[in-house]
């Protein structure tokens, strides 16, 4: 039985060692190319005539870098008022990030040590820049010294607990504050919030959950100011899966405290709660009471229709939106009551509503959506002729659309694969002047229309080209051809992103061509191996690029090479994308589209997709990719970022 065993284990280990060795072997020749341009990007700097230019750090940077070194000699030699002198002299903005986050941690750990509590506490409780990056707090070393330092500060010690629960769920540190909480339960107040961030390890931590329903039975839970404690006691139930609890509490409920709640988020969390386990259980009729409410407002109503139609309930979602078409126009319940009808094959019906609905649908491009779900609609009705008629129709008029994509077969096996040749000077690589390309825009669509109208295909291709462009494209090519990716559907989403603005920054942050966050881009810094990444790196086109592909292809792969569900999760995450999965299956690509619930994310998906096809139709003069796949379960597993 143990020889089983261990053969299993080899062939495992074998598997394991085949699968990840092209990819290691892909990331070696990334940190070539990064270091072979920065090579370049030195020498060229060098050769500067003003080495006082903003952009010429390398000396500041090895200044910083020995104080830093000095400093933590002496943290490590128990000296901490003359290490705190060197820290002090660093310009921790010249710091690669790295070695920025181990100046964080330095400069933590020596107030810590020195007993500063105040600044620990300004740290632990303030939104800033050096909170956001404080990842050293997962350790369970950096926790459980933290811990013994400020325990005898009872206010600090629950700010850091708190802090150790919410902020880094799943982490060592939460499970450490956890079991600390659990030794000591007596002389600390344990708050509601904490409990539900708590709640979410009982898979990591066994006991877990019987401990935190302990509390609730003993009434040691405190709830601040709030009056509707039983309704904070049923979202704590629900979250720990105890739906039984949840029933009984809110069935022995007398009137006065029912009538106390606020009963769309009563019906909120019934709905969520019955849903997620099938609409089973005895209090299936008190879901019914409380959705059926007069008390419920339109809104309200609204709300509890698309949870139904979220968690894949249409029959009954298609029901309720009916009922709410007739009180209002809203665009958005016409489109889901049509989109409960055709997932709940009531086909006829809705034929019958497409035809009917002269008012467009929420997304910008209406007429191909509808043209393109009629056409789905009359082939699932066996009406073949009318379908055609349909598809036609869209093809001609929409040819670039996403539903023009969805219906055009595949023109050839595998994606183009450009060279993987890591050589040249990519410091003169095409550069893009996105000003210069902006200002004759107008210009190049009307010549476009022209072209077009007087049937002129290679005036048409060469104004589509300068529409379509490449910037960087050796660089992109290059890097794409590492990996083994298609370069259409980067420029695709650089084109989605930024608009081709290699210095476009978003109010949340997100930086270059490809829109990468920070945080984002210091974990790809680490599979990447690449220890002199700055944040400011992220404003160089070709590091922003290099990054960003790499993070498109990681997605493609952890998708099973589905280009729809890699999109999507760029711009929603893939934690979302997976929810969506799991609440349309079983169903296509375009199907789960149509089944995404972010606005933004639903036409981000359409957009990126109509222009790599429009790249790939420009470039190869056809198009290279298929969209209609089937999304699998198991299509995803593990998390990313």
């Amino acid at each position: 039985m143990m020889l089983k065993y261990s053969i299993k284990r080899l062939a495992f280990l074998c598997l394991s060692i085949l699968v990840s060795t092209p990819i290691l072997a892909s990331n070696q020749k990334l940190r070539d190319l990064l270091e072979n341009y920065r090579t370049q990007k030195k020498i060229e700097f060098e050769k500067a005539e003003f080495e006082s230019s903003p952009r010429f750090h390398n000396s500041i940077t090895d200044q910083n870098l020995r104080l830093m070194s000095q400093a933590n000699f002496l943290y490590q030699t128990k000296s901490y008022g003359e290490s705190r002198k060197f820290l002090n002299q660093i310009k921790k903005e010249e710091l690669p990030f790295q070695n920025y986050l181990k100046f964080l941690r330095l400069d933590y750990m020596l107030y810590l040590k020195q007993g500063n509590f105040q600044e620990i506490r300004k740290r632990l409780i303030t939104r800033s820049k050096d909170s956001k990056y404080m990842i050293f707090l997962e350790e369970g070393s950096v926790f459980s010294e933290t811990l013994s330092l400020i325990k005898k500060n009872r206010k600090l010690t629950t700010i850091f607990l708190n802090k150790s629960v919410a902020a880094f769920p799943k982490s060592e540190a939460s499970i450490k504050a956890f079991q600390y909480l659990q030794t000591c339960e007596a002389d600390y107040s344990l708050k509601f919030h904490q409990l539900m961030n708590l709640a979410r390890l009982t898979e990591l931590v066994p006991g877990l959950d019987d401990w935190i329903l302990s509390l609730l039975e003993q009434d040691r839970i405190d709830y601040g100011r709030s009056k509707q404690i039983p309704f904070l006691q049923a979202r704590l139930l629900r979250r720990l899966g105890r739906f039984d609890r949840v029933e009984g509490l809110l069935e022995n409920l007398d009137e006065k405290s029912q009538d106390s709640m606020k009963p769309g988020r009563l019906a909120n969390l019934a709905a969520h709660m019955y849903l997620d386990r099938d609409l089973t259980g005895k209090g299936f009729s008190w879901y019914y009471r409380i959705a059926n409410s007069p008390k419920l407002s339109y809104l309200q109503r609204k709300r509890l229709a698309f949870n139904l139609a979220e968690h894949g309930y249409f029959r009954e979602a298609g029901t309720r939106f009916e009922s709410l078409k007739k009180v209002t126009g809203s665009r958005s319940v016409r489109w889901a009551y049509f989109w409960s009808l055709y997932r709940s094959e009531q086909y006829t019906k809705a034929l019958r509503r497409l035809n009917r609905n002269r008012t467009p649908p929420l997304d910008p491009a209406s007429r191909e959506m509808l043209t393109y779900w009629k056409s789905v609609v009359l082939d699932k009705l066996g009406q073949k002729r009318k379908s055609e008629i349909e598809k036609n129709r869209l093809l001609e008029k929409f040819p670039d659309s996403i539903y023009a994509i969805a219906l055009t077969p595949r023109a050839v096996d595998g994606d183009p694969r450009p060279s993987e040749s890591a050589s040249g000077n990519f410091l003169n690589d095409d550069i893009f002047d996105q000003r210069k390309w902006l200002e004759g825009r107008t210009d190049r669509i009307k010549s476009m229309r022209k072209a077009k109208k007087a049937k002129e295909p290679d005036l048409l291709n060469s104004l589509e080209k300068n529409e379509f462009p490449k910037p960087y494209r050796n660089w992109v090519e290059t890097v794409s051809g590492v990996l083994g990716l298609d370069s259409h559907l980067v420029f695709s989403i650089m084109r989605a992103e930024s608009f081709y603005n290699p210095y476009a920054r978003s109010l949340v942050g997100a930086m270059g061509f490809l829109q990468i966050m920070p945080l984002t881009a210091f974990r790809i810094s680490l599979e990447l191996q690449d220890e002199n990444f700055k944040v400011e790196d992220l404003e160089d086109p070709r590091i922003n690029l290099l990054y960003g592909i790499y993070y498109i292809d990681k997605l493609l792969r952890a998708f099973d090479g589905n280009k729809i569900l890699a999109v999507g999760s760029y711009n929603a995450g893939p934690d979302a994308m997976m929810d969506w999965i799991r609440h349309c299956l079983p169903c296509n690509s375009m199907e789960l589209v149509e089944s995404v619930n972010y606005r933004e994310t639903r036409r981000y998906i359409k957009k990126v997709i109509g222009f790599y096809g429009r790249y790939s139709k420009v470039y190869s003069g056809r198009r290279e990719f298929s969209i209609n796949k089937d999304v699998a379960q198991t299509v995803y597993s593990g998390r990313l970022y």
